[in-house]
């Protein structure tokens, strides 16, 4: 979720990026034609960080660091301004609040505008108007404030329409992109500490059947159930996603190929022994690979999804595990259910 916030604000980076470029550079070119090279460095400098920023935001690079990064230039840019030039510049303190909240999420955001106040205090005690002074905390206040209940209620139908993205509707398990995402993830994970991984795929036998016999409802209903049975058996570590249909996939974290096998058998008995429809006894099969060297997450699926298969025509209501060393599948459901293994 902390990446997908930056992701999603990588257009507004950009956009400031620009604005902060073509508003300053000119500046900048300005006192180094008069001969203020002091300012004129520090304008060209705030040029080249947005531009460096503006390119890294562009391809999607580090966009956390880059939306802090704006938030600094901002806000200092501002500090230094009123410190200049005095009261003159107090009144961008108002576009650079907003600025933040755009930029960063909302308690950062009203941290960092807080901060500037402070900071600026000095020339706010020297305002010749005493009245201004309290005009100014109130409306800037008030500002922060509604900004605050904006980007927060903004930021949390983000997170919602975020969790919507990734989840099946039906099941509460996650969906297919989502799959991918966590494959591709824990892929790295490998790459970089080689800690076994392992995936499980089940498919409900003879689903068809069971949406003729007692209607979708009943179908969906069972779709729910064995969800439900799967998520209170895998541990917290573990992941389920549903492939399509009625194909579903447990993503087990941290598991070698035999734990997997061993969890895939206690599933397909949980479910086996669930009473599940009247009179119809609702059966998995199920397929198990670990991940292996040099594996994408294309390749991991089809030699789990192979396994499955072959548990579908060996008879259904058992389990298949992929070999390690190769390319064949292994029964596992008569053996393993006499071995103890812990996942």
């Amino acid at each position: 979720m902390q990446e997908d916030f930056y992701r999603e604000n990588s257009y507004a980076i950009i956009t400031i990026c620009i604005v902060i470029i073509i508003g300053i550079a000119p500046f900048g070119l300005y006192h180094g034609v008069t001969g203020s090279l002091f300012l004129s460095t520090v304008n060209m400098t705030i040029v080249s960080v947005s531009t460096a920023v503006l390119v890294l935001a562009r391809k999607g690079i580090a966009l956390k660091a880059c939306a802090y990064t704006i938030s600094f230039i901002c806000t200092a840019a501002t500090i230094f301004t009123i410190h200049l030039t005095g009261y003159y510049g107090i009144y961008w303190i108002y576009p650079v609040a907003l600025v933040n909240f755009y930029m960063l999420k909302p308690r950062p955001a009203i941290a960092v505008n807080i901060l500037m106040l402070i900071i600026i205090s000095p020339v706010l005690s020297k305002l010749p108007d005493t009245l201004l002074m309290p005009r100014i905390l109130v409306s800037f206040g008030l500002v922060n404030f509604f900004s605050l209940v904006f980007s927060s209620s903004l930021y949390k139908q983000r997170r919602e329409l975020a969790r919507l993205a990734r989840m099946d509707s039906l099941t509460g398990a996650g969906n297919r992109r989502h799959l991918m995402d966590n494959l591709h993830e824990m892929i790295a994970q490998y790459l970089r500490w080689k800690t076994p991984v392992s995936i499980i795929i089940y498919d409900i036998d003879a689903f068809k059947k069971i949406n003729d016999t007692w209607g979708h409802r009943f179908g969906d209903q069972v779709l729910i159930d064995i969800s439900r049975l799967v998520k209170n058996r895998i541990r917290e570590t573990d992941k389920l996603f549903r492939y399509g249909g009625e194909e579903f996939v447990v993503l087990a974290s941290n598991t070698p190929l035999e734990n997997a096998c061993y969890l895939a058998e206690q599933l397909r008995e949980i479910i086996d022994s669930a009473q599940l429809l009247p009179d119809y006894s609702v059966t998995l099969s199920l397929g198990v690979a670990e991940l292996k060297d040099n594996e994408s997450a294309d390749m991991w699926l089809e030699r789990a999804d192979k396994a499955l298969y072959a548990a579908k025509h060996a008879g259904r209501n058992r389990v298949m595990a992929s070999d390690m060393h190769e390319s064949n599948v292994v029964s596992i459901s008569k053996q393993t259910s006499k071995q103890k293994f812990s996942a």
